[in-house]
């Protein structure tokens, strides 16, 4: 339960700090953009924002989390056995790392 709950946490996160960097661009576009952000934020695939941030994260970092999410994913909806781990034993460190660099990189861009 703790993947599901660590995970769903981080896409929250994620989703406050893409709105959070639209509403700080000060321009007619971003705020027409915020409105739609804002209405369409809970139907956003995690995948499409994680796409987005491929140009300013390492892409190990994003294929890591791409993993965990598989992984969530098959913790929370999982019906049949897993043919082979979606994510290799690493050390907690190392995930919450990457998910860490992700959430300040969103910021940093925000700024």
């Amino acid at each position: 339960m703790f993947i599901i709950d660590a995970f769903a946490a981080f896409e929250r996160l994620l989703r406050k700090r893409v709105l959070d960097s639209l509403e700080s661009q000060k321009n007619e576009l971003s705020a027409n953009l915020v409105q739609v952000v804002r209405n369409e934020s809970e139907f956003i695939k995690i995948e499409t924002l994680l796409n987005v941030l491929k140009n300013f994260v390492d892409l190990k970092r994003i294929g890591l989390i791409k993993q965990i999410k598989r992984y969530r994913d098959w913790v929370a909806h999982g019906k049949r056995p897993l043919t082979y781990s979606p994510v290799k034993p690493v050390d907690i460190y190392v995930i919450f790392e990457a998910i860490r660099l992700v959430a300040v990189t969103v910021t940093s861009n925000n700024e």
